[in-house]
């Protein structure tokens, strides 16, 4: 049996800049506002060499500013992916190396 499909959106979906640094990507909410740049490989605007010895895909950058102060531990980004990782980081560098950096830049 298959997923029903998806409602329609009843505004236009707004095209996105893709691979250009002279046009970010302006977004804002109630607690941020910002720029992305949005990078996929294998397009003719590519820029040359941001994918070379990369085994990426995509690349997504995001600068901005929250509009207040908020404690590091409550923000929250991430992606969701379709397959479970195949090649992860060794669990003692997730432990020892990454853990920590997180322990030193969330805790005065």
């Amino acid at each position: 049996m298959s997923s029903p499909p998806l409602p329609m959106p009843q505004a236009p979906i707004p095209r996105l800049r893709l691979n250009s640094l002279d046009s970010p990507i302006d977004f804002e909410s109630d607690l941020f506002k910002g720029k992305a740049y949005a990078f996929i490989k294998g397009l003719p605007t590519t820029p040359p060499g941001l994918f070379d010895s990369r085994k990426r895909l995509s690349w997504l950058c995001i600068q901005g500013k929250f509009k207040e102060a908020l404690p590091f531990n409550t923000v929250i980004t991430g992606q969701e992916f379709s397959r479970p990782f195949l090649v992860l980081p060794a669990p003692w560098f997730i432990e020892k190396v990454l853990l920590s950096l997180a322990a030193r830049i969330t805790h005065p």
